[in-house]
């Protein structure tokens, strides 16, 4: 026994449009995912350069000369060569006039990876990735200090 259409049309790749919208909708969500994990991953990570160059600078056997602070950025910029970042240390100020920063500001700039072309995402909302640091810089007395 055969099955014959009485229509006389003919369905053989009916389902190709549905299927190419479907599969091409899956993509775009995948993509979207892609480019938020990513983005996530860059923010986390211009964090942590600007956190650690900042404790570093802080830091009590710490060089808080200009020249050092010249070396700290130069590592902080290599350590962004994934996300063309650029650290600056602009805002740090010297309050005692000793030559050593007393107050250490870090800002570090960088461009977000970008995954979703800009005809798709247009403006996400993560195209720089901006962090700034602040610390003071204690100075820490012996206990030898304070015996007389």
């Amino acid at each position: 026994m055969t099955l014959s259409h009485s229509s006389g049309r003919n369905d053989r790749g009916a389902g190709l449009i549905g299927a190419i919208g479907g599969v091409s909708i899956v993509l775009f969500f995948l993509l979207f995912a892609v480019q938020l994990l990513v983005g996530l991953y860059a923010s986390t990570t211009v964090t942590a350069i600007a956190t650690d160059v900042a404790q570093r600078a802080a830091g009590r056997n710490a060089n808080r000369s200009y020249t050092a602070i010249e070396t700290y950025q130069r590592d902080a910029e290599a350590s962004l060569d994934g996300v063309h970042g650029q650290v600056d240390f602009s805002e740090s100020t010297d309050v005692d006039g000793d030559g050593e920063l007393d107050v250490i500001v870090v800002r570090v700039t960088a461009e977000a990876p970008r995954f979703v072309p800009a005809f798709l995402g247009g403006n996400l909302g993560i195209e720089t990735i901006e962090e700034t640091v602040r610390l003071d810089v204690e100075d820490f007395v012996d206990d030898k200090d304070f015996d007389s």
